[in-house]
């Protein structure tokens, strides 16, 4: 017997359209999209078919692209699909790039189960998020304010603060897990400085941050609402805090500044439900934003690539008038920290490559690749190169801080023509390697930024060595005839040949170097010529061996 003061279960088609296509596509619409969720589950290939009605079911590994094939009866998705249809089951979600075939349509129409895709970009943890939150926040409003909360726009997190502000009763702000401030009502509530230096800011002061560290995380442990008491030293208004979950995840933290009344008896109540409500928001808000970043990092890496034009991306990143467009390349140096997720990482110091860029009132766009993150960056045409240049190690020294990791940077040359960004990444690259090489020789030294304008023979070599790197055919196999004759001998005729070219065939410089008496330097030399064939008077062979030694000691890109 169901129990009547219980609040109405989502139908599948409202959890649907509060998700949008951004994160779920309909493959298939059954007949059924009006009936409840009753829960949502994830598939486990391994255990026995036991789903039951109203269930969505995550089919993690399922794939259903292929499957015309595969006869319907035998294949894994047609009987996880008919086993839904028959124990009433109301969707199966899948992960699947390609298009649906006839035959696995055909099973989900004799079963009335509806096939949904999530978005490549969604994870499966975020999708079950999502959908919880979906199927449990559509309940029964339990009073005014709570419809106010329930009404607002999926998404819209402005209105959404609007309505816990006049819910709770209190200038609201709504922060994601970083700090940033996400939104923030603008009803006529009392606010206080932290409040508009944070708005202002779009981020909480860093001053109040580390103030604070302890303080957030009791919010972010605790179920319930935390009340803070006023602050002198900073003048700021009494508050509660609660943190936005989904699941077990913190997604943000939601702050409520007291008015001019004391909170009443239902505030930490109200809060409480808003954050509820407002996990569906942020991850909807999250979700958005990942597919708009998706979007724009797929266009900037074409662009510099050379394989699009750049009128494709030129409103990210070009000012109004004539500009000047510059790339650069930063990097975690040596001494990265390893207990973080190598991704999370670079997507930190992309948004922290971002915020530092947009703080300089550049227009600017940030494209992380692997471990590396590119910003290019749109300038008047007067742009003065020094403010560039102090843009640029600013950038590193902060994200060095920010991160507590030592940061490389790179930046290549600006150009006048947005054609020529291949060109300025190029360089940003061969800078940044340039960079990873130094700062083994800087003691200390939380960033290191180098510029290929300041690096040109460097960086002629290091293009001279990738030449010849990748041609085996002029490759002569000079320096590795003699490390081998080394191997066999006992010898140190690599070393011997790296110190004479590196002093420049000076015998003293040389012999100092190795810490042996020049005529035992002159000796070596002769029976390099004698055994290995090597002749370090010919001017050619001291060229291709220097050539072949840098390539040793050089990395590839």
């Amino acid at each position: 017997m169901s129990d009547a003061g219980a609040p109405a279960a989502p139908s599948l088609a409202i959890a649907l359209d509060a998700m949008s296509d951004a994160v779920v596509d309909v493959a298939f619409a059954s007949r059924r999209l009006d009936e409840p969720i009753h829960d949502v589950l994830i598939h486990d290939p391994t255990a026995p078919l036991d789903y039951g009605r109203g269930h969505v079911v995550l089919g993690v590994g399922v794939d259903a692209t292929d499957d015309d094939t595969t006869p319907p009866g035998r294949s894994d998705f047609a009987r996880l699909v008919e086993h839904l249809g028959e124990r009433g089951g109301l969707a199966l979600v899948m992960k699947s790039t390609g298009s649906i075939g006839p035959a696995s349509l055909a099973v989900a129409a004799d079963a009335d189960v509806a096939l949904l895709r999530i978005a490549p970009h969604v994870s499966w943890g975020q999708l079950y998020s999502l959908m919880r939150s979906a199927a449990s926040s559509q309940g029964t409003p339990s009073s005014a304010a709570d419809i106010g909360v329930r009404a607002a726009p999926l998404g819209d997190l402005f209105s959404l603060a609007n309505a816990i502000a006049d819910a709770v009763g209190g200038a609201t702000t709504i922060e994601d897990r970083h700090f940033g401030v996400l939104a923030h009502s603008n009803l006529d509530h009392p606010v206080d400085q932290v409040r508009l230096d944070s708005i202002i800011g779009r981020s909480v002061p860093a001053g109040i941050r580390t103030d604070t560290t302890e303080l957030y995380r009791r919010v972010w442990r605790s179920p319930t609402p935390i009340r803070v008491g006023p602050h002198a030293a900073t003048a700021s208004r009494p508050r509660l805090g609660i943190a936005v979950r989904a699941g077990s995840e913190v997604l943000g933290t939601i702050w409520v500044i007291e008015g001019d009344e004391p909170f009443s008896v239902g505030s930490e109540g109200a809060l409480t439900e808003a954050a509820r409500i407002a996990a569906l928001h942020l991850l909807r808000h999250s979700a958005g934003a990942d597919v708009e970043r998706r979007r724009r990092s797929d266009q900037l890496r074409a662009v510099l690539d050379g394989r699009r034009s750049f009128e494709s991306v030129s409103a990210m990143i070009s000012p109004v008038g004539p500009a000047v467009f510059t790339v650069a390349a930063f990097e975690f140096g040596r001494a990265s920290p390893v207990d973080l997720e190598p991704t999370g990482l670079v997507e930190r110091l992309a948004d922290s490559v971002d915020i530092q860029a947009e703080a300089y009132r550049h227009t600017s766009a940030t494209l992380a690749v692997g471990r590396r993150v590119y910003l290019v960056m749109g300038e008047p045409l007067d742009g003065r190169d020094g403010q560039r240049r102090a843009i640029m190690a600013t950038i590193a020294e902060r994200a060095a801080h920010a991160l507590r990791s030592p940061i490389v940077g790179g930046v290549g040359a600006t150009v006048d023509a947005p054609g020529s960004l291949t060109q300025s990444r190029r360089g940003a690259d061969d800078a940044l390697r340039i960079a990873w090489r130094r700062e083994a020789l800087v003691d200390g030294a939380q960033s290191l930024v180098v510029h290929a304008a300041d690096a040109l023979v460097e960086i002629a070599i290091l293009r001279l060595c990738d030449l010849v790197r990748n041609d085996p055919d002029v490759d002569t196999g000079l320096v590795t005839r003699i490390a081998d004759f080394d191997r066999r001998t006992g010898s140190a005729m690599v070393d011997t040949l790296t110190a004479y070219i590196g002093a420049g065939g000076r015998i003293a410089l040389a012999a100092d170097e190795l810490n042996v008496h020049p005529n035992t330097l002159r000796y070596r030399l002769r029976k390099l010529s004698e055994a290995v064939g090597v002749d370090v008077d010919d001017a050619d062979t001291r060229f291709i061996a220097e050539l072949e030694l840098r390539i040793a000691r050089t990395p590839p890109r």
